[in-house]
């Protein structure tokens, strides 16, 4: 395999470090063993699934942090595909809405038919309609149960800090 100059120096310098490394972890290991009368494999320094001595800097087979280019494999095949040609435009599908603060609540526009935005969730109101869930102005209308947001009651899942930072838009 051909390794420019700049690679092989690269490699060298790594298989070097990762000879001082393991040079350093032999002399913590004869330090542990005169003062803790134990061998380093028994505290599990060098046992640890082989993954301590399989790391790139501690041994010198050890797949490379750096990415060596070229890395000697082909490229991949383009099947005549070419470099983009066309600018790539975004649609603008919606715009935002301004909403306005009422009673606590966000109101939207009423062209845009939402509901009010509420820190808490619409289960007491949903429980509360007296007519058919069918007609139920707080169902969710596109599984026709529950709320129309899916929350849980509750002030567990209310809006933490809605006073602070309420929602000014929308989409």
């Amino acid at each position: 395999m051909y390794l420019p100059k700049d690679a092989s120096r690269s490699r060298i310098r790594e298989a070097q470090k990762a000879r001082e490394n393991r040079a350093e972890n032999r002399a913590c290991a004869v330090a542990l063993d005169r003062s803790a009368g134990a061998s380093c494999s028994n505290e599990g320094l060098f046992t640890s699934s082989g993954l301590l001595l399989w790391k790139n800097g501690l041994n010198v087979y050890a797949p490379s942090a750096y990415g060596q280019v070229p890395t000697g494999t082909p490229r991949s095949p383009l099947f005549g595909a070419r470099k983009f040609t066309q600018p790539f435009r975004r649609l603008s599908l919606q715009t935002p809405m301004t909403l306005t603060n009422v009673g606590g609540e966000a109101v939207f526009p009423t062209s845009a038919g939402e509901p009010n935005a509420k820190r808490v969730s619409y289960h007491q109101d949903f429980n509360d309609y007296a007519g058919p869930v069918a007609s139920s102005p707080f169902r969710n209308k596109t599984t026709n149960r529950g709320p129309m947001e899916g929350r849980p009651p509750g002030e567990l899942f209310a809006h933490q800090r809605w006073d602070e930072f309420f929602p000014r838009s929308a989409t």
